[in-house]
């Protein structure tokens, strides 16, 4: 029973470092001079580009030579945007882990050796300790600086859905009242004294809001990854979970051969390496939308 409980405690622990994923996540839109690659019919390469303008028929690109191009729409199978790059925790997780290993084997070959013999154990022993050791610490730095990666999404290539919204217009958030208090999400298109207009990424349609109606406003600082917070979460919850387990499932004993305390220790620095670094990668793949207050300006013209 008690082991119950502290397994429900440890998945609790685990589940306060990976907040929801925010409602209002970035769509996948793209806009003027955005970062994207695009696959032509017959083709099963990527080819990167910059979406320099979007007609209804025909996509302009900014090839990585400098060349400028036009391809149909028929042609491209499909579209991709960037939405930034961020480090994924088990790719450098699994390089620290190796490159550890390798270096903490060398080591542990090399240590201890005077005048070409082994003054320690033997050579195996040290390279198997080297190796452990070095794993372990590769495994956790990898986990938390983690590799270099982009983010990509799929952009709708259906003609009646224009995905495509003009550079510079901010993503907003705002709360205001009609018949009861809701909340939309748009990029700014424009703005007066009296009102604000919306456009949806997902439709493109346009929504205007009285100004009187509005209660606050927020714009996107853009997505956010919880590695860092899964990692430590895991570091700890794994550490509690674990020790705590190897406690309960430990029989008293007294006298000196009583090594509860040393399993419950050992036990929980395994489980602080494991909560670590699956905490790490859960964390690196759960991304919710920052906001930060904004004051709409008096006037924001409409891109013609």
């Amino acid at each position: 029973m008690r082991s119950a409980a502290l397994c429900w405690c440890g998945l609790a622990l685990v589940r306060l470092g990976f907040p929801e994923k925010a409602q209002s996540q970035t769509q996948a839109g793209t806009g003027f001079g955005d970062r994207v690659r695009y696959w032509r019919v017959r083709e099963d390469t990527a080819i990167p580009a910059s979406l320099m303008r979007a007609a209804k028929d025909t996509f302009t690109f900014r090839l990585t030579s400098g060349a400028v191009i036009q391809v149909p729409r028929a042609r491209i199978t499909r579209l991709e945007v960037s939405a930034g790059r961020y480090r994924a925790a088990l790719p450098g997780a699994l390089a620290g882990l190796g490159g550890g290993i390798l270096v903490g084997a060398i080591g542990g070959a090399l240590y201890g050796h005077r005048g070409g013999t082994c003054q320690c154990v033997d050579t195996r022993t040290n390279m198997g300790v080297g190796a452990a050791f070095g794993g372990i610490v590769g495994l956790l730095g990898g986990a938390t600086i983690g590799a270099p990666r982009e983010d990509w999404r799929n952009v709708s290539l259906v003609s009646n859905a224009p995905l495509i919204v003009a550079a510079g217009e901010p993503r907003l958030r705002v709360s205001f009242v009609a018949a009861a208090e809701s909340t939309t999400i748009g990029y700014l298109h424009s703005a007066d004294s009296a009102s604000v207009t919306l456009r949806s990424a997902a439709t493109g349609d346009f929504t205007t809001l009285p100004r009187r109606s509005i209660r606050f406003t927020e714009v996107s600082a853009g997505t956010e990854r919880h590695k860092l917070s899964g990692f430590v979460t895991g570091l700890f919850g794994g550490a509690l979970l674990a020790g705590g387990i190897a406690g309960l499932s430990q029989r008293h004993s007294v006298g000196e051969d009583d090594l509860r305390g040393l399993a419950v220790v050992g036990a929980g620095a395994a489980g602080a390496v494991v909560g670590s670094v699956v905490g790490a990668v859960v964390g690196s793949h759960v991304s919710s939308e920052s906001w930060k207050k904004f004051i709409v300006p008096p006037r924001v013209t409409a891109d013609p």
